[in-house]
Parts: structure tokens; sequence; C-alpha cells
């Protein structure tokens, strides 16, 4: 079995990540994939945004103890204070409830991503592919200047299993958060319209100049529901 994300391109990812409020002059794209709320070792629910103009994850929520219903409306005033222009809820198990959920709140209904035959996201070999794809192009292209921990960790444990086309954790893992990462980045892109923040290329030296400095604390998770 082979890692689906180089270990070299893994490396360069610090993990001094720092949440990033809201820019006027940006836009915001929200990932979420939804878990059943087990606690314990059921699966997270976690919510990813990242930002149009850096592609930088720039907030997240994570629980693995709401009910689904729950974590869609601790997500939504999460959502609005973004923007976010592109809202994408993988629909496969619990993630129905949370659509519900956003389509009678007539602010974000109109922001859910669809494919261009008006369906839902469905995660299919073929979308799983399409969304790691994108995302390891994102990742061994030195995207991500910074992740938090939880989102590094997962994308190094996802390898393709003997006989399998498609990335999968390992037995006892997870991959909530580099599922919504990864849902995130598909939404982003289905995001038409260019924002006004610049990212030139000082500001990319710059954050590369910051990884080679390393930076001056680990950042803990506060938005990791307790």
């Amino acid at each position: 079995s082979g890692q689906w994300f180089s270990q070299h391109a893994l490396e360069t990812i610090e993990v001094t990540w720092k949440a990033e409020g809201y820019r006027a002059d940006d836009c915001y794209a929200a990932g979420l994939d939804i878990g059943g709320g087990g606690g314990a070792n059921a699966d997270w629910s976690v919510l990813a945004i990242t930002s149009k103009a850096t592609k930088q994850l720039v907030y997240f929520f994570a629980t693995n103890s709401l009910a689904p219903k729950l974590f869609a409306q601790r997500c939504i005033p999460l959502i609005d204070t973004y923007k976010c222009d592109k809202i994408l809820v993988e629909s496969n198990n619990h993630g129905h409830v949370v659509l519900n959920e956003f389509r009678q709140n007539s602010g974000l209904a109109h922001r859910l991503w669809q494919s261009p035959a008006g369906k839902d996201w469905t995660t299919s070999l073929q979308s799983k592919l399409d969304m790691y794809n994108l995302l390891r192009d994102r990742v061994e292209a030195d995207t991500y200047e910074s992740l938090p921990s939880v989102f590094k960790n997962e994308l190094g444990q996802m390898t393709v299993p003997p006989g399998k086309l498609a990335p999968s954790h390992p037995d006892g893992g997870h991959d909530d958060h580099a599922d919504a990462l990864a849902l995130s980045n598909m939404a982003l892109d289905a995001i038409r319209k260019t924002p006004s923040r610049a990212w030139t290329p000082a500001d990319r030296q710059a954050a590369m100049m910051r990884k080679m400095l390393g930076g001056t604390s680990v950042q803990s998770l506060p938005s990791r529901n307790q």
C-alpha cells in the first residue's frame, strides 16, 4: 500500500496553525464531513473553512459528540461569520440531516454546492478520487503553510490499500478532518468570483520564510468541542 501524500510535501507543512478571521476582500468555502455524534471512538463531524485567495484553512470546528442536527445548528453561525460563498456537505449517511437543516435556512440554501445536474455531493469511488487528487495537487504544490496537527496527521496516514484505487485511513483511524478539507477544496473551485485580496509572490515568499524559520508556538485547538 502506498502513501497518498508524499512525505516530503507533508514535512513542509507546519503545525503552528492559527485561525484567521473573516476578511471582506476574500471569499470563503466550507466543506463538511458528517459523523453520527456517538462520542468515544465515533467518527468526527468536521467543518473546514478555506480562503479562495490563499487556499489556506482559516477555521475549523470538530466534534464527535453532537448529533448531526445539533452540529448543523452550531455550524450555521460559523458559516455566516465567513459569508461562505459555497458550502459542500457530503450527503452520504448522516449528511442529509445537515443538508435539510441548511435548506431550511434561507441565507444558506442558495449557497449549497450542487453538481451541474443539480445533485448533492455523494462520496463514491470517482468523487473520492476527484477530491483527493485535488487535495494531493495542493499539498504537493506546497499550498499549505500550516495546518492543525490533527489534519496533518490524518493526511500522513492516508494510504491506498492493495487492490484499491482510492486512499483511506488505517484500521482504527480517522479521515474526517482530511475529508472536510478535501470537500472544502472542491467547494473553493466552484466559487466563480475572484477576491480582491492579493496573494502576491511576495506574500508567498514571506509565508515560505516563516515556514523555514519555524513558528514560535504550537497552536492549541480551541475550535475542537470539549
